[in-house]
């Protein structure tokens, strides 16, 4: 029941004690617990768990009005699968990743020079304004910028900025120099240790980081607090960011591998999202699609003349606000011709649309702030929906849906997580999540039980208003990659 902000930067515990309990927290013993008294170190962790008590006495009442417990009870449960992936961690291969790394050194190089040609002389490719000069301005490319700074509304130069012209030559060499750097620092210097260059308001700083590996393993954070949807973030590394296609993401998934003895055991539910889309809605096409195992994106796409990739962007549409631009993009149609389209599906499937306008009417009546709840209760405060800037209350629009179904999908993940960690055999351990998947790492001997304790625990997930089946896939492999 917070707000972006809050979940942004307001929920240590000092700043839960200042906000609601009017108590300054001291500053803590900090990582380096060794040079500290030891009366010192005491005295810190029985204030901290005297704060969380008293902390949890506060907003115990306020969970219960919201009728918030049943969510409370499954971050709860939760905590016991997240602590042991924490702590089992994932055996890497450094060798590998290594490797990995001078190739992604030298695709930079490359894609650089690729940058520099395309311009026709170097700059600084790191530099915002510099990259407005040469791609939107009447001395460089003269591009028509599709989308805008927030702020100041001029040019941007992000990712979907630069995706938006998918045939420029200096676009495509600079989201490779982006995807690459990301990709060196997100997923090698972590593990390797090395140096890391920030560029903040236009000034480089480079630091020097540690390998993060603990006897050859990774233990990832993993934040339930991370995402305002109730998905689980994670951080050294950030997984939930590895790319979906090309080669990088899953020679980075082959870094994780099972130890000597044991087996990756991972599964994922198919199509999960668009199955809470058609059970909430109750769209009679797509439950029946569902019912009769077809696959959703073809069912979809066929009535409409379109193809499978065109009928999976369009639930995508539907779940993320995506616009006409870029089902232009992805589809290599005129906007037109992707308005047409997006207009076709809201008349060939209206209980999707009048399911996504109810979910949005409801929201907007609720007082004092404006919010969505999961199907579970998740609440998600929307204050922008009643906002007098059309801009703002068309993104609060597209958030709120998104918020209802991607967040009803992280109850669903959730709730299949505890459950597995229940069912699976001792001797195997929970490794990771990424969002809708779930790894374990079995000894071989126990491999078979793993695998239908996990797909029931997954599959057997029962949720109100969820009339669909939940399907999981799960495969067995000797690395992470290797199950894509």
């Amino acid at each position: 029941f917070v707000t972006n902000d809050l979940l942004q930067n307001q929920l240590s515990l000092a700043a839960c004690c200042k906000r609601r309990l009017g108590y300054e927290m001291e500053k803590g013993v900090g990582a380096e617990v060794e040079v500290y008294s030891y009366q010192e170190v005491a005295r810190y962790l029985a204030l901290d768990v005297k704060m969380t008590w008293l902390l949890w006495r506060n907003v115990w009442d306020r969970i219960t009005k919201l009728h918030l417990r049943n969510v409370f009870g499954l971050e709860m449960d939760l905590l016991k699968p997240l602590m042991e992936m924490e702590q089992t961690g994932t055996l890497v291969d450094v060798e590998a990743l290594k490797v990995l790394r001078a190739e992604i050194e030298q695709g930079e190089i490359d894609a650089t020079a690729d940058a520099y040609k395309a311009a026709g002389r170097k700059f600084k490719v790191s530099s915002p304004a510099e990259k407005v000069e040469l791609l939107f301005t009447p001395a460089g490319r003269n591009l028509k910028p599709k989308i805008l700074t927030p702020k100041n509304q001029e040019p941007a130069t992000s990712e979907d900025a630069l995706k938006a012209h998918p045939n420029d030559p200096l676009c495509k060499a600079l989201l490779e120099i982006a995807t690459l750097t990301k990709l060196r620092s997100t997923y090698v210097i972590p593990y390797l240790g090395g140096d890391v260059t920030r560029t903040t308001a236009g000034k480089e700083k480079t630091t020097k980081r540690k390998s993060l590996l603990v006897n050859g393993r990774a233990h990832t954070n993993f934040k339930s607090t991370g995402a305002a949807t109730g998905r689980l973030s994670s951080s050294n590394p950030n997984l939930q960011n590895i790319p979906a296609r090309g080669t990088y993401g899953k020679r980075i998934r082959d870094m994780f591998m099972a130890d000597p003895g044991c087996k990756i055991v991972q599964a994922d539910y198919g199509q999960i999202e668009p199955r809470i889309i058609a059970a909430l809605a109750k769209d009679p096409i797509m439950t029946n699609a569902f019912l009769e195992g077809t696959d959703i994106y073809t069912a979809i796409a066929d009535p409409m003349g379109l193809d499978r990739p065109a009928g999976k962007l369009l639930i995508l549409a539907m779940s993320y606000g995506v616009g006409p631009d870029k089902i232009s993009n992805e589809l290599g149609v005129t906007q037109k011709r992707a308005k047409e389209i997006l207009d076709e599906f809201e008349d060939a499937y209206p209980a999707l649309t009048t399911y996504k306008n109810k979910v949005i009417e409801e929201a907007m009546r609720r007082k004092p702030v404006p919010f969505v709840r999961t199907i579970l209760g998740r609440r998600r405060l929307l204050p922008d929906l009643t906002s007098t800037e059309f801009g703002l209350r068309a993104r609060a629009k597209r958030q709120a849906f998104n918020a209802v179904i991607q967040g009803s999908a992280a109850d669903v993940i959730k709730l299949a997580m505890i459950r597995a960690h229940q069912m699976i055999p001792d001797e195997s351990k929970m490794l990771l999540t990424v969002h809708d998947e779930i790894l374990i790492l079995s000894p071989e001997q126990h491999v078979p039980d793993t695998v239908v304790a996990l797909r029931e625990a997954m599959e057997d997930v029962v949720l109100p208003g969820i009339d669909v089946p939940l399907v999981a896939e799960v495969k067995v492999a000797n690395r992470w990659g290797e199950t894509k």
